[in-house]
């Protein structure tokens, strides 16, 4: 549409709405694996329940795109521009969003880094089955592949705090080849990564399998859901 219309306005719109959406999907993709990776390991060692990944990061990332969307709205209502102070407040409703959105991968991050820390502290101890999963070649591609998108994906929302520092036309955003490759690209890379090393390929063999006894897990404070999905996944495989 913009490459037969540089100056389309629905073009522009749309192409503002997919920007600020993109990365939300695959940061709920991974969220949802780090969820499946503790379970499949150990998820007594998980700083966090297992089915309390999802829901929590989802719904702060739910909550950025809504301010970035109202951000967005305030600009758009600013008369094409020239009430400035209605711009210039959309422009940091925009960030606040961008920056919560930052704020919650870096807790993630921290987060993940904790539970792999612990891991590779315990390898020995592993069961056999989560011992064999944590040698996988395979799985450890499907790791480092997952590692790369969240990095790529974190650079993409830092550039675009960055980006908008300045309101709209600044320096920054008037650069094209900084926008394709901090944007763009960084996008285009992790939904790539993690589309080839998908994560059925790593758990196929494992669906029926636990890192650990379910009969073990403490029931009072382990995760009731995920210990259910197991057994059902477990039953049917």
């Amino acid at each position: 549409m913009l490459s037969a219309d540089p100056f389309s306005a629905t073009g522009f719109k749309l192409n503002i709405v997919l920007l600020t959406f993109a990365p939300a999907f695959l940061t709920a993709g991974i969220y949802l694996l780090l969820k499946h990776l503790t379970l499949s390991l150990n998820p007594h060692l998980s700083p966090l329940k297992p089915s309390l990944y999802t829901p929590i990061f989802v719904s702060c990332d739910l909550a950025a795109i809504i301010l970035q969307g109202a951000g967005g709205a305030i600009s758009a209502a600013a008369a094409n521009g020239t009430d400035k102070k209605l711009l210039d407040l959309g422009v940091n409703v925009m960030i606040a969003g961008l920056s919560s959105q930052v704020v919650t991968l870096a807790i993630f991050a921290i987060l993940a880094g904790v539970f792999f820390f612990r891991i590779a502290g315990a390898r020995d101890t592993l069961e056999p089955h989560a011992g064999h999963l944590w040698q996988a070649s395979g799985f450890r591609m499907f790791v480092i592949s997952a590692i790369l998108a969240f990095v790529f994906i974190f650079v993409r929302c830092a550039y675009r705090i960055a980006e908008l520092k300045d309101g709209w036309g600044s320096p920054i955003m008037r650069r094209e080849n900084e926008f394709i490759i901090l944007d763009s690209v960084m996008i285009s890379v992790a939904a790539v990564l993690l589309n080839i090393f998908h994560p059925g390929r790593c758990f196929r063999q494992n669906l029926n399998e636990t890192a650990v006894d379910l009969s073990t897990l403490d029931q009072k404070d382990g995760d009731e859901e995920s210990i259910q999905v197991y057994a059902q996944t477990k039953a049917h495989a």
